[in-house]
This record gives structure tokens, C-alpha cells and sequence, in this order.
């Protein structure tokens, strides 16, 4: 019998979520919240806030951002309705996702 080894560098959701410190505050909200995260490295960056259907309710923003911490408005004029979205945070292609509550 062959020995077989299973190498895996796939990265876990929580993990990715605490290597980039990834918050969303104040949730649930009225009206904006804010996307706080931290880099480590310059990193193109794109943010989309989806509904549960996954229709796109805000413009996807897509900037580079320097390394340090970083802050995203969401929400900010106060376009989303009362109910629950999906904020979806890409950093060079590592793709997170944060519940976002607007009561």
C-alpha cells in the first residue's frame, strides 16, 4: 500500500478572518457601518454587499490599499432597507464574508 500524504495550504475562513482582523461594527445597524481590516502587504482590494437573493444592492468598490489598517464605509447614505446582507471583502483573491444586519 502506497503512503499518501495530504498537503493542503487552503486556507480556512476563520483564519482569514483573523489574519486580517476583519470586523464589521456596528451590526446590527440603522444605517452605516463600518469594514475594518488589516494588511500586511499592499493588496488590491474589492468589496460587494449582496442581498439573500445575491443581487448586488451597493456599487463592488475595487481599490489598492497600502499595509496597515484599513476602514470601509458601508451604507454609507443610507440606501440599504431594513434587512440582512452579505458584505463580501476580497483581498488578492482570498474571498471573506461578514453578515450585516440593517434593523
Amino acid at each position: 500500500i502506497d503512503a499518501v500524504n495530504f498537503n493542503s495550504s487552503v486556507t480556512g475562513l476563520n483564519e482569514l478572518t483573523k489574519q486580517y482582523r476583519l470586523n464589521l461594527f456596528p451590526n446590527p445597524t440603522s444605517n452605516e457601518a463600518t469594514l475594518k481590516f488589516n494588511l500586511n502587504d499592499p493588496a488590491t482590494v474589492s468589496v460587494n454587499v449582496i442581498d439573500m437573493l445575491g443581487k448586488n444592492v451597493l456599487p463592488t468598490t475595487i481599490n489598492n490599499y497600502i499595509a496597515g489598517e484599513q476602514s470601509i464605509s458601508i451604507n454609507k447614505n443610507n440606501t440599504l432597507s431594513k434587512g440582512i446582507y452579505f458584505v463580501n471583502l476580497t483581498i488578492n483573491g482570498a474571498k471573506m464574508t461578514k453578515k450585516l444586519v440593517i434593523n
